[in-house]
């Protein structure tokens, strides 16, 4: 049986009026020099990250097969394996990376199979 896919799903940005207290400003600036790591997103569209199943649902294994540093942001959620999850931390993932253990929340309460196709 093949190994479950995993797909990345990142919501827009999108600009919400005041909500009571509550407030989102975006912060721009100029850009550090030197080269810019993948997001995740864009490492798994190229097909240069694995994410693995642990056995674990609070943790997934990430592998970054490519060339090019992978960024990993906090609250990306991965799609497929199991169950859907969140990722709970920020790192980069240096190219050619060994298995690295990351801290997943469950998306979806009560599934605990691959999704049908």
């Amino acid at each position: 049986m093949p190994a479950p896919r995993f797909q990345v799903y990142r919501a827009r940005d999108e600009i919400q009026p005041p909500h009571e207290n509550l407030a989102i400003f975006f912060i721009h600036g100029k850009s550090a020099p030197g080269k810019v790591p993948l997001t995740l997103e864009e490492a798994m569209a190229r097909r240069q990250v694995q994410v693995r199943e642990t056995g674990n649902v609070n943790q997934l294994e990430i592998e970054n097969l490519g060339n090019e540093e992978v960024f990993i942001q906090s609250g990306d959620i991965v799609k497929g394996g199991q169950q859907d999850r969140t990722l709970m931390v920020s790192l980069e993932l240096p190219p050619k990376s060994v298995r690295v253990p990351i801290a997943a929340s469950c998306g979806e309460q009560g599934r605990w199979s691959p999704r049908e196709r």
